[in-house]
């Protein structure tokens, strides 16, 4: 079974703003929160 091409677009850009939303997110909290989470997060990066 072959999974259509448009389907597979949409996913992807899905989960491009899934990720970009989450990015996002984690750097405001880094800027509210603080020394408190940017040891944490820097060694992810």
């Amino acid at each position: 079974m072959e999974i259509p091409k448009s389907m597979v677009a949409v996913t992807a850009v899905n989960f491009a703003m899934l990720i970009g939303t989450t990015y996002l997110t984690a750097q405001l909290n880094l800027k509210t929160d603080g020394d408190s989470c940017s040891t944490s997060t820097s060694s992810t990066n």
